[in-house]
């Protein structure tokens, strides 16, 4: 048994010995593939240096993670063929209330924005009046209605200078409203036809408007559609090739296993 048994030792320590001498001329061969590509890409290390990764301070490859919003053309999700699950909405909603919990707004939202423009409406009295007003928060003047009242004298009725501002004003509310019917007049004769222009050219705003509108919403319809297509068949492609992997991975683990079985045989075909 004892010699049987150091007969086993011996000829494991030869398996490995060739096997580890087989992996030497693997490696060396490898090697030499390697250095005859790199004499070969020699050529084209101008046209692949754009393709390479950023190179850090100490000369090393910038291994930052790149965000796939940045970089326009990529994206990193398929949200009409990945699965989206109540389990996964809820777990969204946590997310988004975490972040809300733990977030402090600050106290001046424009803060960072520059000061707003103080209008002074120089070259105009009346406009720099009005602005103090609203700054001031006062009522503003009511529109004072006497002018338009025809009254008597305010004074004795033998007063001429009452008489006259009388005069004067009951004249004025006469011009006043002979300009109003002679307006109503017009608007009788030529308001229909103004008004129709103006309806019409109201409603070729709004079929302009709405071709516009439909336009947009063609666009976008035909972006998701296209979107939706693409993810699609992005998807068929993702899910083939993961059956193809798993189908690469069971074909490496059955001829690892024909290969362990094969060096059992052969140890035990070997002579004591």
């Amino acid at each position: 048994k004892g010699s049987l048994h150091a007969g086993m030792e011996q000829q494991q320590q030869q398996a490995g010995r060739a096997q580890l001498k087989r992996k030497r001329v693997t490696t060396k061969e490898e090697d030499e593939e390697k250095e005859k590509e790199g004499h070969k890409g020699g050529e084209h290390q101008e046209d692949d240096a754009d393709l390479r990764p950023p190179l850090s301070k100490q000369g090393r490859e910038d291994t930052t993670p790149v965000d796939n919003h940045t970089l326009p053309g990529r994206m990193d999700a398929l949200p009409y063929v990945d699965p989206f699950t109540d389990t996964d909405r809820a777990l969204a909603h946590q997310l988004v209330d975490d972040e809300l919990a733990s977030y402090t707004p600050p106290q001046d939202i424009l803060g960072h924005l520059a000061p707003m423009h103080e209008p002074t409406f120089y070259g105009s009295l009346i406009l720099q009046n009005e602005w103090k007003r609203l700054h001031n928060k006062q009522p503003m003047v009511a529109v004072e209605t006497k002018r338009y009242h025809v009254l008597p004298p305010d004074s004795r009725q033998d007063d001429p200078h009452s008489w006259r501002i009388a005069v004067h004003n009951a004249a004025a509310q006469l011009e006043h409203q002979a300009l109003r019917m002679a307006n109503l007049s017009l608007v009788n004769e030529y308001g229909t036809n103004a008004w129709l222009l103006h309806n019409r050219s109201l409603e070729a705003s709004q079929a302009r408007l709405e071709r516009e509108v439909a336009a947009v919403r063609h666009t976008i319809e035909s972006l998701n559609i296209q979107r939706k297509a693409e993810q699609i068949k992005g998807g068929e492609v993702l899910v083939a090739k993961e059956w193809e992997w798993m189908g690469m991975v069971n074909k490496n683990m059955a001829i690892d296993r024909a290969c362990v079985l094969l060096q059992d045989q052969v140890l035990q075909l070997q002579p004591p």
